[in-house]
């Protein structure tokens, strides 16, 4: 029997939802330029990305609060970490970001350049 009070697909939506959300907000402020009759209001929006991935952000942190609290937890003793695990933890970031850091780098100009045209933009 599931006591929980968090929906069950709400895990699975939490997956996508801070995706959602910098479109959103991203959107959000497209929109506000339109109606403030900027011709490239999508353009001019982009120049905005730092406060849209804030606000996402907060957006995100503020939805997984509430979700943690209906299921009677609490989200800042997900952020602990152990003094006993701790040298094991290392390593595995230390690998991790020996394997992950070329992975991401290596399509990096390539999509600048597919997605804007110059992969110095």
């Amino acid at each position: 029997m599931n006591t929980s009070k968090t929906p069950t697909a709400a895990p699975w939506l939490v997956l996508v939802s801070r995706s959602a959300f910098f479109l959103a907000i991203q959107l959000l402020i497209a929109l506000i330029f339109v109606v403030l009759g900027n011709a490239d209001a999508w353009h001019e929006s982009a120049r905005w990305w730092p406060f849209v991935v804030i606000f996402a952000n907060f957006v995100s942190v503020f939805v997984l609060v509430r979700l943690y609290r209906a299921e009677g937890l609490r989200y800042l003793d997900q952020l602990r970490f152990s003094r006993q695990t701790l040298k094991t933890d290392l390593l595995w970031l230390l690998v991790g970001s020996i394997i992950g850091l070329p992975v991401a780098a290596l399509p990096m100009n390539t999509l600048a350049a597919a997605l804007f045209g110059d992969p110095m933009a």
